[in-house]
């Protein structure tokens, strides 16, 4: 058990304890008798150090992840994210992936106002998270997959903003529609179904090729929508332009499902240049602005084209976005009217309707690509967080402040904090009493110069504490055969990548005075001296348990800090064993 605080004091040194080690870089005896225990109480196999440049640049690793260890992480110019970052090559740049968990995912979703009615952001909900799920499970392509992620967060898969979706609930309705609905999907043949959703179908919906993504009429859609019906006037020269067609442009219009541009050369000769309407509607969109009061200057794949005198390209239309399954607006009408948000869905999804999946069905989390081809990702977080390579082998055990990660051929570097870059410092500073006094109790006083995972043991794999520490002086209580006089403690300060120190102290004999004077009959005035009162800030809590221990966690700890100080000289093709079992599951879903 640990506090911390300043336990300094004039005269409260070293000079009592005999050292039986030094600080320093540790790959020897001591090391190899924690990996030793830390082995056979685990069985683990060893475990690799990443390939590192000179000490204090960092790191070079095909990928790096950021798992916090409290509050969350963000990423300068992206966004605040719960759960892990992973940070991989993208490009010539790196990406952003957000692995998080699928309900934390499905709260950062920014598909509708969060004041619309709570039973339309139920039906979103539930169809945000069954298209997620299938789109984790359904292989394809796209530069998002290639970074290793489930799903973007784009309007190109759905919108996902991370904190930034949650904290634009401002009427707490959204965050209810997701926790009244979690685990709920729409299933048809007890397989996820491709849940597609827009903001408006216009009236009526496009079938989708599937027997759940039926063309439905929506009148609901075409009472409430502001995009059911719409015009963009655009100059012809623009369109043409933003089609890449050459010449001198005098028509454009839709003709048997495509969208003609007809131009004339200077000798009267006119050709003409078709389009289907879905290309020209994204090349349009990428190349031109909006009218205002419009979203994007062609908002549906439902419109037609006519040129007026004057040079003027007409754009009519119906709905906005695809118009294949759920519309959003449509949704919120029919909420209005009382519908519930099973009724809903059933309305579009060919009379499906929720079903709640045991938890051994769903995944654990999904991975969001959050930022491709950025140039560097600048990782912090509100708390502290562990940072780990591809494979598992752990490059920082507790970190803060902010990590930058480049791209750098074979894979990202990563570059920490100046203070958290080298071997981590840590020190026995004494005891306290700096002389153990019979039925008083005894501390012991460390000081660690940067975060680590630290392991105070003592003799034959007893263990003291174990675990994650910052930067300062923290104090241990000894009890029972760890204060007898002689007995030797260890001290291991590991940072993660092999900056691994050591230190090793020796309890001393106690006070012969004062043990003579404790042992001093009845009638005897002679009392034991007071101890000397530690600073105020101390608040000495229950001590844990102590003696010989072996769990899981402990041996952790130790194989962690001693098979890292090995690593140094197994090199960088040791085979990452443990580093697997860091892996997230999956499970199984339908």
């Amino acid at each position: 058990m640990h506090a911390t605080g300043d336990w300094r004091r004039e005269g409260t040194t070293c000079k009592h304890l005999r050292a039986v080690g030094r600080i320093g870089r540790t790959t020897g005896a001591a090391l190899l008798a924690l990996a030793a225990l830390a082995s056979a109480l685990l069985g683990a196999g060893g475990t690799g150090a990443p390939a590192a440049a000179a000490e204090g640049s960092g790191w070079t690793v095909p990928r790096v992840r950021f798992e916090p260890l409290s509050g969350h992480l963000s990423v300068d110019a992206v966004g605040d994210y719960r759960g892990a970052i992973e940070v991989g090559r993208s490009g010539v740049g790196v990406a952003v992936v957000n692995d998080v968990a699928v309900e934390d995912y499905v709260r950062g979703i920014a598909e509708v106002p969060t004041r619309w009615p709570l039973e339309a952001q139920k039906a979103q909900a539930i169809a945000a998270r069954t298209y997620a799920l299938w789109q984790q499970r359904t292989p394809s392509p796209g530069a998002f997959r290639a970074a290793g992620a489930d799903i973007c967060a784009t309007q190109a898969c759905q919108v996902y903003r991370g904190l930034a979706g949650e904290r634009r609930d401002q009427t707490g309705l959204w965050a209810r529609a997701v926790e009244e609905t979690a685990g709920q999907v729409l299933l048809y043949q007890d397989r996820l179904i491709r849940a597609m959703y827009g903001s408006s179908n216009g009236g009526r919906s496009h079938a989708g090729g599937a027997p759940y993504l039926p063309a439905v009429e929506d009148p609901d859609d075409l009472a409430v929508s502001p995009w059911a019906r719409w015009r963009s006037v655009l100059p012809l020269g623009h369109v043409a332009a933003a089609a890449g067609v050459p010449g001198h442009p005098v028509d454009a219009r839709t003709r048997d499902g495509l969208v003609v541009i007809t131009t004339q050369d200077d000798d009267g000769a006119q050709h003409e240049h078709g389009f289907g309407l879905i290309p020209f509607r994204s090349a349009v969109n990428r190349a031109l602005p909006p009218n205002p009061g419009l979203p994007v200057a062609v908002l549906s794949y439902r419109y037609s084209v006519h040129t007026e005198e004057g040079g003027t390209v007409v754009v009519t239309g119906e709905g906005y976005g695809h118009n294949i399954g759920m519309s959003q607006y449509g949704a919120m009408g029919k909420a209005r009217r009382g519908m519930a948000a099973p009724d809903i869905l059933a309305s579009y999804y060919g009379g499906l309707r929720p079903v709640a999946l045991p938890p051994e069905r769903l995944p654990a989390s999904i991975s969001v690509a959050v930022a491709l081809d950025r140039p560097a990702a600048t990782i912090s977080g509100t708390g502290a967080f562990r940072v780990l390579a591809d494979d598992g082998v752990v490059l920082a055990h507790v970190a803060h402040g902010r990590w930058e990660v480049r791209p750098v051929p074979g894979g990202v570097q990563v570059r920490p904090p100046a203070d958290q870059a080298g071997v981590p410092e840590v020190a026995v500073l004494g005891l306290h009493p700096a002389v153990p006094r019979p039925g008083e109790p005894l501390h012991l006083l460390v000081r660690t110069g940067a975060p680590a995972l630290v392991a105070v043991t003592g003799p034959d794999g007893a263990v003291v504490h174990h675990g994650l520490l910052g930067a300062g002086d923290h104090h241990f209580e000894l009890a029972g055969a760890l204060r007898r006089p002689g007995t030797e403690l260890s001290v291991l300060a590991d940072a993660g990548a092999g900056r691994v120190r050591h230190a090793a102290v020796a309890v001393p004999a106690e006070d012969v005075q004062v043990a003579a004077a404790a042992a001093v009959g009845a009638g005897h005035e002679a009392r034991p001296a007071p101890p000397v009162p530690p600073p105020a800030a101390f608040e000495p809590t229950a001590p844990a348990p102590f003696g010989r221990t072996a769990p899981a966690a402990v041996a952790a700890v130790l194989l962690a800090g001693a098979v890292a100080g090995l690593a140094i000289a197994a090199g960088p093709q040791a085979a990452p064993a443990l580093a697997r079992r860091l892996r997230r599951p999956t499970a199984t879903l339908p």
